[in-house]
């Protein structure tokens, strides 16, 4: 996913008019509080599976919001599921993790 597509489809989610009141916990919803993907999926023409990994976006901090495209989308969406005041610090421990296992990799394909 290109880093604008995945700004496109987060702000496609806020658009489509999801079940309102999202509750907010220092500035994110909880995960609890995301609605069900099926009716948004429906009504976005979209399989349920787009819509839980986009909802996963609207749960992170503002601040790892705004450095979507700038990180890896994957590692973002697992982040989404922590609570809001550890969100940093999973996706810097995740980066650290995938560097390790990409250096072990090269370091396989070298021998």
């Amino acid at each position: 996913m290109t880093a604008s597509s995945a700004m496109h489809s987060v702000m496609t989610l806020r658009a489509a008019k999801l079940p309102q009141p999202i509750a907010f916990a220092a500035g994110a919803p909880t995960r609890r509080a995301i609605p069900n993907p099926i009716r948004p999926a429906k009504r976005l023409h979209r399989s349920q599976g787009w819509v839980s990994q986009r909802l996963s976006l609207l749960t992170l901090t503002p601040e790892l919001q705004a450095r979507i495209g700038q990180e890896p989308i994957d590692l973002l969406r697992a982040v989404g599921k922590k609570p809001a005041e550890q969100q940093q610090a999973a996706l810097e421990e995740l980066k650290e993790r995938r560097a390790r296992e990409e250096a072990e990799k090269a370091e396989q394909k070298r021998k």
